[in-house]
Parts: C-alpha cells; structure tokens; sequence
C-alpha cells in the first residue's frame, strides 16, 4: 500500500534501484492516484496488478462524529471559518499561508478567522509572525486534532487550506469533502489528480503563492452562491474516497492472486 509519487522528493538512481528490489517479493499494489500508478509502473509492477483504494477512510463515521450535517448545508455560511490542518515540523509553507491570510485579511472589511490545527517545532516561530502582523485575533492556535474534533473542526470550515510543500496523503481531503468542504490547494496535493478539481470542489494555487491564496479566500468568503457550489461539488467527489474502494481493491489484487496460482 503506497501513496508515494515520483515527484514527492529528488530522486537518486541507486535508492531507486534498492527500492525496486524491496519491491520484488509483492504480488501487487494498492495505490492513491495516477501519479502514483506511474510510479508504480517505474517501478515494474504490472497494470493489472495495481488497484485503486488505499488512503480510503469511512463518510459515515466522520460525518456520524461532526454531529451536524454537511455543506452547503448544517453550519451557517456566515458563521464557518477557514482551516489548516497540518504538522508544524519543518513545514516551511506554513508563514506562507499566514502571509496569504495577511493579504486576505487587509483586503476584507469582515475578515473571517483562521483555525491552525496541529503542534509542532515550528509553533513558536508561526505564533511570533501572527502578533507581528497583528492577527492574533484572527488566526486561532487550535493543538492537536483528534478524529472526533476534526470532524467536528471541519463541519464549520468554509474551506480548508491545504498548501504543503509535500502533502502525499489525501485522507484530510477526504474527511473535508465528506463533510462539503471545499479545498484551496497546491500541486503537491496528492488528492488533485483523482479527487479535486480546481474550479470544480477547490482551487488550485502556485506553489509559495500568498496571492493566490489571498484571492481564493477572499472569492469564496464573500461570494455565497459560489461557495454553495463548490461545496455541493465536493460532497459529491467525497465517494471516491470511501473505504469501500478499499475493499474493492483489496479484491481486484485478490482476484488476481487468485488467478496466477490457478494458472
């Protein structure tokens, strides 16, 4: 099971080569996105032997713990909030989104807030930059999120900012789409080749694009109708990452396991 992509990091022939021999004992893979199926062929596995399904989470446990109903619908318009929902390791997109939220927020009479989920060595530096731009009545420090609080963070989300420099996991997009959140994103999301469509459920942003951010938030902030639906769209798109697709990988691999030893 694998959400890795060729383009996640530089990439050296000779770890390339290790990896492939690691790989050598796995009848099949149980993968993400296309990007990731290319990936996977580089590393010799055949097309009949990948399936879609990994990082496949249950919609109805997350919108059983949001405990109100999803977009456009449930939480107001008027009362959702824009969220980021990341590690503060060594993310260093992170003062980016804060300077993109700067930008927003000098341009909008009624700014909304933004929610910064997530701990980490960088809290302190972020912390320093929002009292430095005066926005520390703004942008609240949420700590850690757990399954429930994320659902329950989510389902007054107007829109989650997921901006990563390397983000290879789709599983907080899904739990936003499960709930009709749209998504401002970057390329490096390793949900936008299957799941998010820019224009469509989110937007999508240049990499370390701080105007590009600002003009998103600002666009579904003020403009109703839009928000409505891209957030109808992305409830939509929340199926393709239910775990049923898991278990129908799972069996397709299965299947075909199957088939070689009869054979």
């Amino acid at each position: 099971m694998t959400d890795s992509k060729f383009d996640d990091m530089p990439r050296r022939a000779w770890g390339e080569v290790l990896k492939g021999l690691v790989f050598l004992p796995y009848h099949g893979a149980l993968i993400t996105s296309r990007r990731v199926e290319e990936y996977m062929k580089f590393m010799r596995f055949r097309a009949d032997r990948i399936a879609y399904g990994y990082d496949s989470l249950s919609l109805e446990r997350i919108r059983g713990l949001a405990e109100t109903e999803p977009a456009p619908r449930g939480v107001p318009f008027s009362s959702r909030h824009f969220s980021v929902i990341s590690g503060f390791g060594t993310e260093e997109r992170l003062p980016s989104v804060i300077d993109g939220y700067a930008l927003y927020a000098k341009k909008s009479s009624n700014p909304r807030p933004l929610h910064l989920f997530g701990i980490g060595a960088l809290e302190a530096r972020l912390r320093e930059k929002v009292t430095s731009l005066e926005l520390d009545e703004l942008i609240v420090f949420r700590g850690t999120v757990r399954s429930h609080s994320c659902s329950r963070a989510l389902a007054s989300t107007l829109a989650l900012l997921l901006v990563g420099a390397e983000e290879q996991s789709r599983l907080v997009v899904i739990k936003a789409q499960a709930l009709g959140v749209p998504v401002i994103y970057s390329p490096e999301s390793g949900a936008r080749d299957e799941i998010l469509r820019s224009g469509i459920n989110g937007f999508l942003i240049g990499p370390d694009d701080p105007e590009g951010l600002a003009f998103f938030m600002d666009l579904v902030a003020s403009n109703r109708a839009l928000w409505e639906r891209v957030a109808t769209e992305a409830l939509k798109a929340a199926n393709q990452g239910d775990v049923s697709r898991f278990a129908a990988g799972v069996g397709q691999l299965c299947g075909a396991r199957a088939f070689d030893a009869k054979f």
